[in-house]
């Protein structure tokens, strides 16, 4: 723990903290509230005009053309669903806050947040299959997923020169992770990152866990069932990019044990939402 405090320490000495988007946190506390209808949703969102505009732009789109132009916020909603319009909402929000396109070239943020929307989607369904156990519920680890490689973004925005070689390097190696990557590159992973981020943001800690300790080896005392539902669902992730066509074998973490064939259902939901994932991250950042 004292080890991670003088990191903290140095990490936000040489760097501080962007300020907390405004609004994360309304977003998040609004987001997390049950029943939303789209009446709620304008309510909020309508107090961030650049995210309505978006929302907007997305519904009328190519991804999903409707029959009739949409030129109401509620319709926005509407037609997109509280999930899709939570997604951008809070990935809008999140990204106004860092300069990483032009300062890192390397940085590809429509697979960046391809591969966080993936984690959400495959988040979200696994803490549905936890019947019984004690996980968040699914709004949370839809957040968790999305949010966990937030870290990514502060390193890019802010060691952009470091960070580019680091993703550079994975991309000429296939034996190295980007966690180890930029380990080796810039000193620390996107991991250790998104934690120290998270806590000066003031996450909830259930958010922040998920987000510092998704790919540990062995999960701290302190650590969430969030973070090993998010390991879980990057597990998923890696077999669906390898085209396996069964689920990988999960070791039980933190007492939560998943059973196989509910797995293979959830690589296959994750298999039949990866196109219209991506076409939506191009679509949302483009």
């Amino acid at each position: 723990m004292a080890a991670k405090s003088k990191l903290e320490q140095i990490l936000l000495s040489n760097r501080p903290a962007p300020i907390l988007p405004t609004g994360l946190n309304r977003l998040l506390q609004a987001f997390e509230a049950h029943s939303l209808t789209p009446k709620d949703l304008v309510e909020v969102i309508s107090e961030y005009p650049a995210i309505a505009a978006r929302l907007l732009f997305v519904a009328n789109s190519a991804w999903a053309p409707p029959s009739v132009p949409i030129e109401s916020l509620e319709a926005a909603c509407i037609r997109l669903g509280v999930t899709l319009v939570r997604s951008v909402s809070i990935s809008l929000c999140i990204t106004a806050s860092f300069d990483v396109i032009s300062r890192c070239p390397a940085f590809e943020p429509e697979r960046f947040w391809c591969t966080a929307l993936m984690a959400a989607e495959a988040s979200a369904l696994l803490a549905d299959m936890c019947v019984g156990i004690d996980v968040p519920d699914n709004a949370t680890m839809y957040t968790a997923g999305l949010l966990h490689n937030l870290g990514l973004l502060w390193l890019a925005g802010n060691w952009s020169e470091e960070t580019s070689r680091a993703l550079q390097l994975k991309s000429e190696r296939d034996d190295i992770s980007v966690r180890a990557a930029l380990r080796e590159v810039v000193g620390i992973d996107y991991c250790e990152a998104g934690g120290v981020l998270g806590r000066a943001w003031k996450l909830p800690q259930v958010l922040v866990s998920a987000i510092e300790y998704h790919s540990a080896e062995d999960y701290p005392n302190c650590a969430e069932p969030s973070a090993v539902l998010v390991g879980y669902a990057l597990e998923l992730m890696d077999a669906l990019n390898s085209e396996s066509e069964q689920s990988p074998s999960l070791r039980e973490r933190g007492g939560i044990a998943l059973d196989h064939q509910r797995l293979d259902e959830v690589l296959q939901r994750l298999r039949e939402k990866r196109q219209e994932i991506s076409r939506l991250s191009s679509v949302i950042f483009s």
